[in-house]
């Protein structure tokens, strides 16, 4: 992945001292300037009050962008890189100079990640219809070399390592990481995660593709909404990687049923339906901790679905994803201390993913500790200094070949707190030690790139 969120992450950790909440002040302001921008975009395609108040609210709300307002992830800033990219496009249109808010909005986009590209076929394909004299102009060229600009050292990095990031696309695809989702249950899902009063407005935004004379810049938005959906759902991707084109179409939408839904008790009735929307984010955000969410299963019915085939809880994966990883750590430093102080300098803790990785290096106090893994990023990093003779290895029951080390010791199953993944709930640890195979050839054999 490109390195700003990581950048971020890192700092905000430093700075709160590990406190979650201080910690999550990023992703929460990135979600509040996504808000405004969808604001500032509406203004822009001409909407007034009632279309300004609408989106905005929508946005806010939105369990999708909620969502991405408390998870640190790699997708915090696409949609409002997205909505800035579309806001100079239409900015553009009166003073072409805009076209650098868009180009800087993308590449920095890019540089936390790469899931924006997916959309930019269908922004020219939209412009190319909708505005063809924007192609002509220099500024657009302009805003296009500043964004490569900005995202060349990512994309320098993944060149001079063998593009690593499109080696694990491909290598999901083959493997079927994601769940695959029919059409028509990819379409639901994104009008859940905006909300019913927001799909239905989003639905007049796209209604202007249809319409020959409608503005450029609304009808390029819905024709570049559309084959992004296409492309996407081509590709298999997870429903909320298409999120981040959704605050555009509200705003097109919003200025569109502004237009038409002119009685005050109507409009009213859109605000309402939208504020009442805020009622699902005890589902996606921790506000009544996981017995709220669990409480909204219970009354909705609705249960969580696995966006991967190896992702199982009672809880959804984000939440379960944030119980357990203190409790790995501690049965780590248990299991190291162990482990001879004279063979620490070459031993290592060799684990099946980067999660399990990051939080052993992040929560792990045993002194000489060092762990390693095949999983992305830690294949990269590689294995020293582990020199095959003595490793804490943290695998599935039947996932250890005990041919492959010359003494090979189950030391048991690691208790962890029983929301997390059940995958990660049914790790067992072994001791190994003498590795028959060359650390070189594990390293190769076993690379991960998921």
């Amino acid at each position: 992945q490109p390195p700003l969120v990581p950048l971020l992450a890192h700092a905000s950790y430093v700075l709160s001292g590990g406190a979650p909440g201080p910690f999550r002040l990023v992703p929460a302001l990135a979600h509040a300037a996504t808000v405004a921008a969808t604001i500032a975009l509406v203004a822009a395609l001409g909407g007034r009050t009632f279309a300004r108040a609408f989106a905005g609210l929508a946005v806010a709300v939105a369990p999708a962008f909620a969502a991405f307002g408390w998870l640190f992830t790699t997708n915090v800033f696409d949609p409002l890189g997205w909505t800035l990219v579309v806001l100079g496009d239409v900015l553009a249109a009166n003073d072409e100079r805009f076209w650098l808010l868009s180009g800087a909005a993308l590449g920095i986009a890019l540089e936390a990640k790469y899931g924006l590209a997916f959309y930019l076929p269908g922004l020219i394909v939209g412009l190319a219809i909708a505005r063809r004299s924007a192609l002509r102009s220099r500024w657009f060229y302009a805003g296009a070399a500043l964004a490569a600009a900005i995202a060349a050292p990512s994309l320098v990095w993944q060149a001079t390592h063998g593009f690593p990031m499109a080696e694990l696309l491909v290598a999901g695809q083959r493997g079927g990481k994601n769940v695959p989702v029919p059409f028509a249950n990819f379409l639901l899902e994104q009008a859940l995660t905006i909300g019913p009063a927001a799909a239905a407005v989003a639905v007049a935004g796209l209604a202007t593709a249809a319409v020959p004379r409608a503005g450029g810049p609304t009808r390029a938005i819905a024709i570049g909404w559309t084959l992004s959906l296409v492309v996407l759902t081509t590709l298999h991707a997870k429903a909320y990687y298409f999120a981040a084109a959704h605050p555009a179409l509200i705003a097109a939408g919003a200025v569109a049923s502004e237009r038409f839904v002119r009685s005050a008790v109507a409009r009213g009735i859109l605000l309402a339906v939208a504020a009442a929307y805020a009622l699902v984010l005890p589902d996606v955000i921790p506000i009544g901790g996981t017995a709220g969410q669990m409480a909204f299963e219970r009354v909705t019915g609705r249960k969580h679905e696995a966006a991967e085939r190896a992702q199982r809880s009672r809880l959804s994966s984000d939440f379960a994803d944030t119980f357990g990883w203190r409790d790995l750590a501690r049965a780590i430093d248990a299991a190291w201390a162990n482990v001879p102080a004279r063979e620490r300098g070459r031993a290592a803790v060799f684990v099946p993913n980067y999660g399990d990785a990051s939080a052993i290096a992040l929560f792990g106090r045993a002194p000489g500790l060092h762990v390693i893994s095949t999983h992305n990023q830690y294949w990269v990093w590689g294995p020293a200094p582990w020199d095959g003779s003595t490793a804490l290895l943290l695998r599935q029951p039947g996932d250890v070949d005990a041919k492959a080390c010359a003494v090979l010791r189950d030391l048991g199953p690691v208790r962890i707190s029983e929301e997390a993944m059940s995958y990660e709930r049914s790790h067992r640890l072994y001791l190994c030690r003498g590795s028959k195979a060359p650390v070189a050839a594990i390293w190769s054999h076993e690379k991960f790139y998921w």
